[in-house]
């Protein structure tokens, strides 16, 4: 039922609704895009960091709730390469707001060499497609963990998300691999990094997989070990609703998540 005497009430009144409103509102997950663009009378090519997460409601709702809305949410990550350079687009919010970089934007030292280091630096949720993330070659697990320790001082959860590769697809599995929709692939995202634990989403994968990805969480948690820095919560999320087994393994993936 519409309350439609609000506009009579109190002006403080009126922003001190709003302002609760703002703050009940759950972290997203927001997807980054890399949009580039081929140069028009230039030499150097235009790109423009954007994301396709549903922009908070309370942003257009009314001229109040959007100055309430905008405390919290801002426009971030503007890409700053010259001679091109382009505003923000994406509103976000580093306290709840986890940052995923799927396959649509797989180089993620890209992204830190064209923002701000206010826009990397104040991180603190991170989720990465750990197949379709691309690193330089020359990199072992201490260039990964230097990376991650000196661009994201303050990155508190790093969530995995674990893809199925072609060859699962290619060897008559397809029937028994269904991706999660990426409504649920983010709620999934989101939950794990609010709990700081690993999330099966009601799923089973074979041990082999699992305890490989297990294994580089825990090498790149010694890296940051040895250098002294604090270690960011790793969890690992799967991009599948139905199981998986292969050489006859069937574990259940919270028997052999030990990366919380």
């Amino acid at each position: 039922m519409a309350f439609r005497s609000f506009a009579q009430l109190p002006q403080e009144l009126r922003d001190q609704i709003w302002q609760y409103a703002v703050w009940e509102e759950e972290g997203r997950v927001v997807e980054m895009n890399q949009n580039i663009k081929p140069p028009v009378g230039q030499d150097h090519w235009s790109c423009e960091y954007t994301s396709a997460a549903k922009i908070p409601g309370l942003l257009h709702a009314c001229h109040d709730s959007r100055e309430a809305a905008l405390e919290r949410w801002e426009l971030r990550f503007a890409f700053l390469d010259e001679p091109l350079p382009h505003p923000p687009k994406v509103f976000f919010d580093f306290d709840t707001d986890t940052l995923y970089f799927g396959t649509k934007f797989s180089r993620i030292v890209m992204f830190v060499d064209g923002v701000e280091i206010d826009d990397y630096g104040r991180l603190c949720r991170l989720a990465l497609d750990i197949n379709a993330q691309y690193f330089p070659l020359t990199w072992d697990y201490s260039g990964v963990v230097s990376f991650f320790g000196v661009k994201f001082s303050e990155l508190e959860h790093v969530v995995c998300v674990e893809r199925f590769r072609p060859k699962y697809w290619d060897s008559g599995m397809a029937n028994d691999v269904c991706p999660l929709t990426e409504t649920r692939l983010s709620n999934a995202i989101q939950s794990t990094a609010n709990s700081g634990t690993g999330n099966s989403t009601g799923s089973w994968l074979s041990y082999r997989t699992v305890s490989r990805r297990s294994r580089w969480v825990e090498k790149v948690r010694r890296e940051y070990e040895a250098i002294g820095w604090k270690c960011p919560e790793f969890s690992i999320v799967l991009d599948t609703q139905r199981p998986v087994a292969s050489h006859g393994h069937w574990t259940h993936l919270s028997r052999i998540l030990g990366v919380s």
